[in-house]
């Protein structure tokens, strides 16, 4: 949360992934991005600068700064009468600073932050391994379970079929659905403490993670890719020692029937 001052009034405007909740963004998600801004994001997410075209002089001093002024109410207490005052460039100003990075992650494959010197690049998160909501610990998942193969710590009971289930639809529905299918994703993920899986559970976090900051969303997003990465690490070796085992079981056998 940062303070900005416009017509000598200091208001609060919410620029951080830890200042917004997943609802929040969806939010935002939900409010279309006009159609010739979201092809420019597309194309610098994309490295296409070449492809760029100049905004044309509607675009820049009206469609543009509409859009902009729109999301700047959505995330700070400034009061509309005054955005509405605000000239075309102080609104596309106070944007591209501070909230660029929220629109231009609608397009890009990875959630974007601006850094301290003004550049927008790829959020790279915490890793870390709980947080707090609303004084209760919640933890982030140490294993994996995706299309009935499960990736666990040793410590780890086996995953009951109710929990592979709602896994399954989970990640289903995130693919499907993204920002939307999120709430659910991180219901099924994020426990509390030797906490066990149960369907109530996971349709009353649903509603409750609404209200998680995006920092511990993507977090869970970046957890999950994590896991998984370790998931085709771990089968790459696996095979690797059976082929390996294969190979000299075959030459054990080849020479015994040589002798």
């Amino acid at each position: 949360m940062i303070k900005v001052s416009v017509e000598g009034n200091d208001y609060a405007l919410k620029s951080e992934w830890d200042d917004i909740t997943l609802e929040e963004y969806r939010g935002l998600c939900a409010h279309k991005i006009p159609a010739s801004l979201k092809k420019r994001y597309e194309r610098i997410v994309s490295g296409q600068y070449d492809k760029l075209e100049v905004e044309s002089y509607r675009d820049l001093v009206k469609v543009h700064p509409k859009y902009y002024g729109e999301i700047i109410a959505m995330v700070s207490d400034i009061p509309k009468e005054v955005i509405d005052r605000m000239h075309w460039e102080i609104r596309t100003k106070l944007f591209n600073e501070y909230l660029l990075h929220f629109a231009e992650t609608q397009v890009a494959p990875l959630p974007l932050v601006i850094t301290e010197d003004g550049k927008v690049n790829f959020y790279e998160g915490y890793n870390a391994a709980s947080f707090i909501l609303n004084g209760e610990h919640f933890y982030f998942p140490e294993s994996l379970e995706y299309g009935g193969i499960r990736t666990p710590l040793s410590k780890e009971k086996i995953v009951s079929f109710a929990e592979a289930s709602d896994i399954e639809v989970a990640i289903h529905e995130f693919g499907e659905k993204g920002i939307d299918g999120m709430a659910q994703m991180c219901a099924v993920y994020l426990r509390k403490e030797r906490e066990e899986h149960s369907d109530e559970l996971v349709i009353k976090r649903t509603e409750q993670f609404k209200d998680l900051p995006m920092s511990v969303v993507w977090e869970v997003f970046f957890c999950i890719m994590r896991l998984g990465e370790q998931f085709m690490s771990d089968m790459q070796s696996y095979l690797d020692t059976l082929q390996q085992t294969e190979k000299s079981l075959q030459e054990a056998l080849a020479s015994s029937l040589l002798e």
